[in-house]
């Protein structure tokens, strides 16, 4: 399903099919057949999503994990705006992670660290941020997570919230 196929790009499904195509033999006709043709699916799409559209993707999967892009200033600079779009679309995802009792501490973690890099490069975010709901919660993270990678990132991100609000 093409609906699947940004999902197994950002999990490298890609480089897993390559490693079992070219050091396995397998005794199953079918299965081969199908290891090359999703290889072949994939191989389409590889190579033409941009940095956004790999963090979107990463995104939608609810599984966040600590890459390149989260921590670049030019990343952020660049697609700091993108966030805005359809009515907020990327910063409601992020709120989501929050909110998922089933989100991995990492996951958490990454999304109270992209928030923060929002708010800290379009200061007018802080007010959809709080009105929303997800400033209540990363503040209510740095005091109810058993997580010292959650706790950090929520004090970052709530430092850099307040730092907007004492600016503007």
């Amino acid at each position: 399903h093409a609906a699947n196929i940004p999902g197994l790009l950002v999990a490298r499904v890609p480089l897993c099919l390559e490693t079992l195509r070219g050091g396995r033999s397998f005794k199953d006709a079918d299965l081969r057949e199908m290891i090359v043709e999703l290889s072949d699916v994939l191989a389409g799409h590889s190579g033409v999503m941009t940095s956004w559209d790999e963090y979107v993707n990463q995104l939608r999967s609810g599984k966040l994990e600590w890459s390149a892009w989260h921590r670049s200033d030019q990343f952020w600079k660049m697609h700091v705006g993108k966030m805005d779009e359809q009515d907020h679309r990327v910063v409601r995802m992020l709120a989501g992670v929050l909110a998922d009792p089933e989100a991995t501490d990492t996951s958490v973690a990454v999304a109270c660290h992209d928030l923060s890099q929002y708010v800290r490069y379009n200061p007018e975010g802080k007010p959809f941020v709080a009105r929303i709901g997800a400033k209540q919660r990363v503040m209510a993270l740095m005091t109810e997570s058993q997580s010292a990678e959650i706790k950090y990132e929520a004090l970052m991100c709530v430092q850099q919230i307040m730092l907007n609000a004492w600016r503007n």
